[in-house]
């Protein structure tokens, strides 16, 4: 009998979001090519569930120790890890696992979402978390980055030496994304009074980094002056946030102290977001920092207008004026002059999102980025 080759995928989440996304698709191309495989995160979330559908084994990670015991049970060929905390963890459990079994052979892969140190916080709290990431990548024998531009903050800041970095962008694949009709997904998600308005928004967990509350204070901002110029006139705008995350409350709270409490719809714990890409007529990502994102490729394949921040991995797919907008993060008046211009050139955002389709479905296959990550193997 063949012994085949076994990888062992972490991820400290089992949400269902990017990472968990990325680690499903990864653990099932690795079954289908005839790879033993196991995926360990943690104890309750949507990806366990996925994951148990397709009959592929889970383990809880909970320490140092657990992750241990895993290596030890499953003893793996490959160790692909897929966020900061599964990296040491995972990495240093893979060390004494290596030592102990002599498996020098093995490959510890590891997985960049978004340097976290590029994220706006104190400058201790970065000078921290750039050590950390730096100890990270000690542990690694290849680190994935998924933008151009993560691998060139990597090498500024010395966070890894080349020989390790490879840049592989993410993928997706349009058959794999049930996107439902406009009328469908806005009678699921929205209020009968709000489907005929022109629906602004955007998806993501509801968390700080993700940059709400500058979408939620452009909305406001335009609002008003769209009222303020001519109130006959004025274009009827609902907001719609699709989301999971802490944030939630502080984000209710923040709409009523702008006064568009009225004029906004929360969707929170959704179970699977892309089928209601096609709710939106404007689709805004305000991140703050981050990897390439998910959620900017879904939007593609609904052919949206879009306006993203110009962070991360996010000039890798919207190219400005011609697949969507780029702006600067942390400006609602830019998002809001950005949705402003859209909303008067139809044509125009037509053209954007008809062009980012294009661009997405040409650079950005899965089958590719599944390829070149195996690879690595």
């Amino acid at each position: 009998m063949v012994n085949r080759r076994r990888i062992l995928y972490l991820a400290a989440s089992s949400r269902w979001n990017g990472t968990g996304k990325y680690v499903q698709e990864l653990a099932l191309y690795a079954v289908r090519l005839n790879f033993d495989v196991a995926v360990s995160g943690a104890r309750h979330g949507a990806l366990i569930e996925r994951l148990g559908a397709l009959d592929i084994p889970y383990f809880e990670m909970r320490s140092f120790w657990s992750v241990l015991a895993i290596l030890f049970r499953f003893r793996p060929h490959i160790l692909h890890t897929a966020d900061p905390r599964s990296a040491v963890i995972g990495g240093l459990a893979f060390l004494v696992y290596r030592i102990v079994f002599l498996r020098f052979d093995s490959a510890n892969i590891h997985t960049v979402r978004g340097w976290t140190f590029t994220e706006p916080r104190g400058r201790l709290n970065r000078m921290l978390r750039k050590a950390a990431e730096r100890m990270r990548c000690l542990l690694c024998d290849t680190i994935i980055l998924l933008s151009r531009a993560d691998h060139q903050t990597a090498l500024e800041y010395r966070i890894a030496p080349k020989r390790k970095l490879t840049v592989v962008p993410p993928g997706i694949d349009p058959r794999g994304v049930a996107v439902l009709a406009r009328d469908e997904a806005r009678a699921k998600l929205l209020e009968t009074e709000f489907r005929d308005r022109i629906v602004i928004g955007t998806i993501g967990e509801f968390i700080r980094i993700k940059g709400h509350r500058y979408l939620l204070e452009a909305f406001a901002s335009l609002k008003y002056a769209f009222h303020e110029r001519d109130p006959r006139r004025a274009p009827l705008l609902h907001l719609l946030l699709i989301g999971t995350g802490g944030a939630f409350e502080e984000l209710r709270r923040k709409a009523e102290i702008l006064k568009i409490e009225n004029d906004i719809t929360f969707v929170a714990n959704a179970a699977s977001a892309s089928p209601y890409c096609s709710a939106f007529d404007i689709f805004v990502l305000p991140s703050l920092a981050g990897a390439s994102s998910y959620t900017l490729l879904e939007a593609a394949l609904a052919k949206l207008p879009v306006i993203a921040t110009d962070v991360g991995g996010n000039p890798d797919i919207i190219k400005h004026d011609k697949t969507g907008l780029l702006i600067p993060p942390r400006n609602a008046g830019k998002i809001a002059a950005g949705i402003e211009r859209l909303i008067a050139n139809p044509e125009f955002a037509c053209r954007l999102g008809s062009g980012l389709h294009e661009h997405v479905v040409k650079n950005f296959a899965l089958s590719e980025s599944l390829s070149k990550t195996f690879t690595l193997y």
